[in-house]
């Protein structure tokens, strides 16, 4: 059977916690709290795959997995990051996913003596869109099970060739073919992306493991590529070696030649690298976990009687914080392997091999800055705001500008939000698209008031941008308002905004009820009524208003002895296809109309 973790939402600055609603506000005022966008918060702004502090990173995030106390919990979890000579100049780059199946590149620009890195250009994949079809009979909870992605640089398609080899949280493991040149490598959204998954069982409902993190290796030394796992939370939580049943340019892996090479003994999220870690000519595996430390397991000639490689020690004084995934290979021209760390607070580091090549010696990591550091995102306190970026929308932002700031936006004085998309940096790969068109319009005349998390978005096309207010502000029930706000500019496709309102009353204390096996049944009398109210808009290039009358009517006539709403939505949401020119929002309004 398969196995699957509880659902956690993914832990994205995109996403405040609902606080307490405000009071109902007089009639002739402003409900919606920070209207008008003054006040503001930082989010990290990693298109270009540089932070504000000028680091390598990508975007965080956290997944349920096992934790040190043996129960299932949320976590932080690592970007990953592999080594390679992407563009054939001689010089080592780095490739690294996010947590979210952002794959960017770190073309190297400086010599092989020294390392420079700049921005990271996106790669036009975005594996981790989870479509239900893919998956007959599993919950529509497992949301997330594509993401936390595992990437390593393959040559599984024959010698010489830069392949992308992607495992991820459920236990997948997909080939990405490089469609480029070896001087301009170019990685493709697969058409049916569950084409390019390996197999690493005959029933894809029977997994294995999870957290997969791929690498290949000529383990058992006949000329084929072979595939080493390292897995993550539940299982045995070891390192797995697959051997090649195809040929040198047509790898075939089944579980029936899978073999345990190295155990985990209690370390979780394993992720392996193959080095020569002792000067002799045999390959080793290292292997960094969920603490951050990196184990040795030395190699020996392979057999299949006696697979295991024993545990020889944790590299002494280096530690990558918890949790991290770890990349090999010569950084800085001297012959001696170096490692790359990507880590869980989305950053990439780098510690250079100081010792020999019989015995080497790393110091902990340090992050590698890149140029130029990327401004943050400023978003609006009190808002929900999405603009795709769970779902693959390439560049797509939203960020609070003052007048003095944006000149375009056209406003005297303060604040407005503003959509839209960042060019794109890419000078060696071609520049992403957004290829994923969801699978069917978003709904978006009725509320969504339990589903604050992206379980609301999860179907929606990756362009979708959303503005939203959850529980923020009261509104008097069976009672006349307008809702408006004021837009400018973009190509607004499908612009909606809607209000959504709750009575609630209860006529008596929940029934608890538990039978004699221990069972508890909750029996709840109350009365719950909701409404709606919406209106779809465009834009122009001038400043103009969209305003609806609504009325919050309730019809039970328990709800007569409520004063106001139990919950509340605002959203105001709209396609907005790259390429346009950005869209302005400001002045957002709810006021109770007077003598009503």
């Amino acid at each position: 059977m398969m196995r699957w973790f509880p659902l956690a939402a993914l832990s994205l600055a995109l996403a405040l916690p609902d606080s307490p609603a405000q009071d109902i506000v007089p009639a002739g005022k402003n409900s919606v709290p920070n209207g008008n966008f003054d006040r503001t918060r930082e989010q990290q702004n990693v298109w270009y795959g540089v932070n504000s502090d000028g680091v390598l990173a990508g975007e965080r995030g956290r997944l349920p997995v096992l934790t040190a106390e043996g129960t299932i919990g949320d976590a932080d979890l690592p970007v990953s990051a592999a080594i390679a000579d992407m563009n054939s100049d001689g010089l080592p780059d780095i490739v690294s996913m996010d947590v979210l199946g952002y794959l960017r590149i770190y073309f190297n620009k400086g010599t092989p003596q020294a390392p420079k890195f700049t921005t990271g250009e996106l790669g036009d994949i975005f594996l981790s869109r989870f479509a239900l079809a893919d998956f007959p009979g599993i919950s529509d909870q497992i949301l997330y099970a594509r993401r936390a992605p595992r990437v390593y640089v393959t040559s599984l398609n024959g010698p010489g060739r830069k392949d992308l080899l992607v495992g991820n949280y459920m236990g997948e493991i997909f080939l990405i073919p490089n469609a480029g040149t070896p001087q301009k490598p170019d990685f493709r959204q697969p058409v049916q992306l569950a084409r390019a998954e390996i197999p690493t069982t005959k029933d894809r409902n029977q997994r294995w493991g999870n957290v997969f993190a791929p690498c290949t290796w000529d383990w058992d030394r006949d000329g084929k590529e072979d595939l080493i796992i390292g897995e993550g939370s539940y299982s045995a939580n070891n390192i797995h070696l697959l051997l090649n049943q195809g040929s040198p340019t047509h790898a075939v892996f089944d579980d029936t030649n899978r073999f345990v090479i190295a155990y985990g003994d209690g370390r979780e999220q394993l992720s392996p690298a193959v080095a020569d870690y002792n000067g002799d000519g045999i390959p080793d595996i290292l292997v960094c976990d969920r603490s951050g430390q990196v184990a040795v397991h030395l190699g020996k000639a392979w057999k299949k009687e006696s697979p295991e490689l024993p545990f020889k020690e944790l590299i002494p004084n280096l530690s990558a914080g918890n949790p991290a995934t770890i990349a090999v290979g010569d950084m800085n021209g001297d012959g001696l392997f170096d490692l790359v760390f990507g880590k869980a607070d989305g950053r990439i580091a780098m510690s250079l091999n100081t010792g020999s090549k019989t015995e080497p010696k790393f110091a902990n990591p340090e992050d590698i800055h890149g140029d130029p550091a990327s401004r943050p995102l400023i978003l609006p306190e009190d808002w929900q705001v999405n603009y795709g970026l769970p779902r693959g929308n390439f560049y797509a932002f939203f960020t609070v500008v003052k007048a003095q700031e944006d000149p375009q936006a056209g406003i005297p004085d303060g604040s407005c939000l503003k959509a839209g998309y960042l060019s794109s940096q890419n000078t060696v790969m071609p520049a992403p698209s957004s290829y994923w068109p969801g699978q069917g319009k978003v709904d978006m005349t009725k509320p969504r008031f339990f589903d604050r998390s992206e379980l609301f978005m999860r179907d929606a096309p990756a362009r979708y941008f959303v503005l939203r207010q959850f529980n923020k502000f009261k509104l008097k029930l069976n009672t006349s308002y307008t809702v408006s706000f004021r837009v400018r500019g973009g190509r607004v496709i499908d612009g909606r905004v809607l209000v959504g309102w709750v009575g609630f009353h209860r006529l008596s204390p929940d029934e608890i009820k538990q039978s004699e096996r221990g069972a508890v049944k909750v029996k709840s009398n109350e009365v719950r009524e909701e409404g709606s109210e919406n209106q779809e808009f465009t834009s122009s290039a001038q400043w103009s208003e969209v305003k609806r009358d609504f009325k919050t009517t309730v019809k039970a006539p328990e709800l007569k002895a409520e004063k106001g709403t139990s919950d509340t939505l605002l959203e105001i949401s709209f396609t907005l296809p790259p390429g346009s020119d950005p869209v302005y929002i400001d002045d957002v309004k709810i006021v109770e109309k007077t003598g009503t």
